[in-house]
């Protein structure tokens, strides 16, 4: 990621309508010489089903990071490749990342205390080169109550 660049995430139905789910929690990773070199929790999409995040933004969560673990965040965004992958974790997942934190830290995420509307859909991640400036990301999703209709 460059200084300057945004990337404007869209929840998407499987005909690229846009799908109005609030409160999903994604996930950017990030790579270096096509390798996975970070993945960060980027916050909940609006009642439209959209996020919007900025090179600021997940520079603030790997400096946070970084606080705590030097070593393994001191690459810098700007030294990661232009490819992303924004994803959607599954509830599985944010259950799992509650329950390592938990035994870690003895405490829950606070991101756990308004649980995310994960578990309602199920959608595919998405890899994507950024643009110089803004750059749109669709994300296909399908509402879980909808696969068994």
């Amino acid at each position: 990621m460059k200084s300057g660049q945004i990337i404007q995430v869209q929840l998407e139905d499987l005909t690229g309508a846009p799908l109005h789910v609030e409160n999903v929690f994604l996930e950017i990773r990030l790579f270096t010489r096509g390798n996975y070199r970070y993945g960060f929790n980027i916050g909940r999409t609006d009642g439209c089903g959209k996020l919007c995040v900025s090179y600021s933004d997940v520079e603030i969560i790997r400096a946070e990071h970084a606080k705590q673990s030097l070593m393994d965040y001191n690459t810098s965004l700007i030294d990661c490749d232009p490819t992303i992958e924004i994803r959607v974790p599954t509830e599985e997942e944010l259950r799992s990342r509650v329950e390592t934190v938990r035994k870690t830290y003895g405490t829950a995420p606070a991101w756990a205390q308004h649980w995310p509307s994960n578990g309602g859909i199920e959608a595919q991640p998405r890899r994507i080169e950024l643009g110089d400036s803004i750059t749109l990301v669709a994300i296909p999703s399908m509402l879980r109550d909808a696969k068994t209709q």
